[in-house]
């Protein structure tokens, strides 16, 4: 778990703002920023999911029916990074108008051999949960409470789970402990608040040039 503080979320909120993007976009392009910076590749997909209520018949619906988008992008280095913003936002806008695709139909037309080791079209997850937190459910003489449970299964190699609270963002970072260590996990998540320290200070830097190292290192 981390903490994204209000006045850096605030910077990052006012970022996308200025080009057009929504939070969600900012934080998607700054972690494709990081996955370049790790791996060297151009080819950057990230899976996301998606509410999947755009019909009204589905609305007020009970029930799980989110669907998940392969939001891909090419990224090099020698842009800025509000250039990187950009095509995130125009990728992510395509994938929006397409969200009812079911997922496993894309997979289905894009993948001819399966890997079980790993997810067909993405390894990494991300996704911003910034629905208001309700301070209480009550159906009719019913009252709900939230009861906290210690999942024990990776779902994907990484996944970064981001809720927006009034005080700045709270991230979790869900990982496969059979390819990462604790300290690995860690030390990325370092050079991703530190990147977005310098992304916020330096937007139209080339991504190759922006710092995501502390001092110490």
């Amino acid at each position: 778990n981390f903490i994204i503080d209000g006045k850096l979320s605030a910077s990052l909120k006012s970022l996308g703002q200025q080009n057009g993007a929504t939070l969600f976009m900012t934080l998607l392009a700054a972690l494709k920023v990081l996955l370049y910076r790790y791996t060297g590749q151009r080819d950057i997909c990230v899976g996301s999911p998606i509410a999947n209520r755009q019909q009204q018949e589905v609305e007020q619906m009970i029930g799980f029916v989110v669907n998940t988008l392969a939001l891909r992008s090419e990224i090099s280095g020698d842009v800025s990074f509000t250039e990187v913003l950009q095509r995130v936002k125009a990728t992510t806008l395509e994938a929006y108008e397409h969200q009812d695709v079911p997922f496993e139909k894309v997979v289905d037309a894009i993948v001819k051999e399966r890997d079980m080791s790993r997810g067909p079209l993405f390894q990494v997850v991300f996704a911003l949960q910034n629905n208001p937190e309700a301070p209480e459910l009550r159906l009719g003489e019913l009252s709900l409470v939230k009861e906290d449970f210690e999942g024990t299964t990776a779902k994907f190699d990484i996944t970064f789970f981001i809720i927006e609270t009034s005080i700045g963002l709270q991230a979790t970072v869900q990982y496969c402990t059979d390819l990462y260590s604790d300290q690995t996990i860690e030390r990325m998540i370092l050079h991703f608040q530190q990147l977005l320290l310098s992304i916020v200070k330096l937007p139209l830097e080339n991504i190759d040039e922006l710092s995501m190292l502390s001092r110490q290192e």
